[in-house]
């Protein structure tokens, strides 16, 4: 085990790309939340972190946003939106409280990034047949 400083923001400055199959945070994106500068920090954060997980791999998030007055999770799953992550899984871990939750985001591999692809540019030429 190894412990590094690095920006969240720029895993890549200390990490080489996919090298990771998982990536585990309790409280980073609370804290990024709370920041004036939520509104690019969280993203640039999904970035970094998609940049250093191997195709299929996993973002695991620990959000005490209840607990703590921050907003509903759903703003997490805003900020985070990305076609890379593949499916984002939600538990509530404190039950009959709006406190707890772990996020768990995968990241697409080769093949879904492939069929994404495709599914957008049939959705393009589909729109312009019927303009």
């Amino acid at each position: 085990l190894q412990y590094r400083v690095a920006d969240c923001r720029a895993l890549h400055d200390v990490f080489a790309a996919s090298s990771f199959e998982c990536a585990v945070d309790k409280g980073l994106l609370d804290a990024l939340y709370c920041s004036s500068a939520a509104n690019e920090a969280i993203p640039a954060t999904a970035r970094s972190v998609l940049r250093v997980l191997r195709p299929g791999g996993r973002y695991i998030s620990l959000h005490s946003g209840g607990i703590l007055g921050l907003a509903p999770p759903a703003h997490l799953e805003e900020y985070m939106a990305d076609l890379r992550w593949t499916s984002l899984e939600t538990r509530r871990l404190v039950p009959y409280t709006d406190g707890l939750y772990l996020y768990i985001w995968t990241k697409s591999s080769k093949e879904e990034k492939g069929q994404q692809a495709k599914a957008v540019k049939s959705a393009k030429r589909s729109a312009k047949r019927s303009r």
